[in-house]
């Protein structure tokens, strides 16, 4: 996250389709402030009782509507998206939208390349810039990052 975002400590993110938290935790251990969301009732309760989600930033949304309750972001966090594939990438296209909406910055993590190629060509339909790497602390489920910004920073020094 630090390297791929220029973030100032306690700018809000969005951990969409946070299961149990473990993007949240993430979020919170490099400074920023994670507002969890996720549409499992039963991941979010097991996300605070383990102390990985906190009451006062975790909400029962709907991924695919999170854009008529939430407020726009700098950025947003979606880990282990996935399994898409033929039957289901209809709902993982509407959730992207919705947090495209959401949200300036955006890092999806999925299982494979063509996860990632999915992902990007429904972002660059609505007009975002995307940069696809492999992650290869990963073995399996986060192996790819789709990193989708509002534009383009060619222009910005990267001072970090």
């Amino acid at each position: 996250i630090w390297k791929e975002w220029h973030f100032k400590p306690g700018d809000l993110c969005y951990d969409c389709c946070c299961g149990s938290g473990a993007g949240s935790t993430a979020l919170t251990k490099v400074g920023l402030r994670p507002f969890a969301f996720d549409v499992d009732r039963e991941l979010l309760c097991r996300g605070i009782e383990a102390g990985r989600l906190q009451t006062w930033n975790t909400a029962a949304i709907d991924a695919s509507k999170a854009s008529k309750y939430l407020e726009r972001a700098p950025y947003a966090l979606m880990l282990m998206a996935g399994d898409i594939n033929l039957v289901n990438a209809w709902s993982w296209q509407r959730i992207l939208d919705e947090v495209l909406e959401l949200a300036d910055d955006v890092l999806v993590t999925v299982a494979s390349e063509e996860e990632a190629e999915l992902l990007r060509s429904w972002a660059e339909a609505k007009g975002r810039p995307v940069r696809i790497f492999e992650n290869v602390r990963d073995p399996f489920y986060d192996r790819w990052v789709c990193s989708v910004t509002c534009g383009s920073r060619d222009d910005e020094m990267d001072i970090f």
